[in-house]
């Protein structure tokens, strides 16, 4: 996952991501990357829009034009209870 994530920061210092999201990252997973995002004009968020905060185990990130549209999806996609059971388990186990 780390791989992943170092990955996704180059992609984005290079202009070439939208978009990224994952869940049970732990903190040292996604400071810099979170940084990389703000400090580039992008937004990073929890999947329900709430703020992100080092402890969230939810990360949405985007080039920050298309962040309404993804919390959108995301509302649709966990509307589900199977989907929000899941979420709610992974953000209580370490």
């Amino acid at each position: 996952m780390r791989d992943r994530l170092r990955s996704i920061c180059v992609t984005w210092r290079a202009g070439a991501s939208t978009r990224f999201w994952e869940f049970n990252l732990n903190p040292w997973d996604t400071a810099a990357g979170v940084l990389i995002v703000e400090e580039a004009g992008g937004k990073v968020s929890r999947f329900d829009g709430s703020p992100f905060e080092l402890d969230s185990r939810e990360t949405l990130a985007s080039n920050g034009l298309v962040h309404d549209a993804l919390l959108y999806e995301f509302k649709e996609i966990f509307a589900d209870e199977v989907w929000l059971h899941c979420l709610s388990r992974a953000n209580t186990s370490d």
